[in-house]
């Protein structure tokens, strides 16, 4: 078995692929690395793998439309219920 990093553009090791031979036609982005080399996240560059672990910012989700007016809908439930009580 092969193992190989799937390098992006900038370098960076974003994804691991195991073939049970080693690949004639090997797409330029795939590094042959050893089983177990944590090297995901890291830049590979003039042969060498990084020692620091580059890991994208997720960016934070945003809700939809749907869940803005379940959670209006909640609240406005929540202020009638409120005032009701307070009337009493």
């Amino acid at each position: 078995m092969i193992t190989y990093a799937i390098i992006n553009t900038e370098n960076i090791a974003e994804y691991t692929a195991r073939y049970d031979q080693a690949l004639e036609a090997k797409p330029t982005n795939y590094v042959p690395i050893s089983v177990g080399q944590d090297v995901l996240w890291r830049r590979y560059e003039n042969g060498q793998w990084s020692s620091e672990k580059l890991e994208p910012v997720r960016p934070e989700l945003q809700p939809t439309s749907e869940e803005i007016q379940t959670q209006t809908l909640l609240n406005t439930e929540y202020l009638v219920v409120m005032s009701e009580l307070t009337s009493l």
